[in-house]
């Protein structure tokens, strides 16, 4: 799991050391280019989502989409495999799906259209 922080904190400009924070309580906020998603989970939901490999929901979120004023409670994914370079893939809600799938972090290079 170190793995997966580590390469999410390595893409950022700065940040504070996880090891000083209380994981239960901090939090992260994703929020997209558009600001039609904002998303926030604390990081020892993360790091219990990276435990296992799988493209099934595993990721509580508090969520506030453009369609409802208030925030909501969803369920996404987490798909972290420490072999791939595109990994971790982040989806906002559902299953995993990098087609057509509310993917708010994730992939490197990936070749193909989706």
């Amino acid at each position: 799991m170190t793995l997966l922080i580590e390469k999410l904190v390595s893409l950022l400009d700065f940040y504070k050391p996880f090891s000083v924070v209380n994981a239960a309580t901090t939090e992260i906020l994703f929020i997209t280019g558009n600001l039609q998603y904002w998303a926030r989970v604390t990081l020892d939901k993360i790091y219990e989502a990276g435990k296992v490999e799988t493209g099934e929901p595993n990721l509580n979120w508090t969520v506030k989409l453009p369609q409802n004023a208030s925030e909501q409670s969803v369920v996404g994914n987490l798909l972290f495999r420490p072999s791939q370079s595109e990994d971790p893939w982040i989806t906002l809600i559902g299953a995993h799906n990098a087609y057509g799938g509310l993917i708010i972090w994730g992939e490197s290079d990936y070749q193909d259209a989706h």
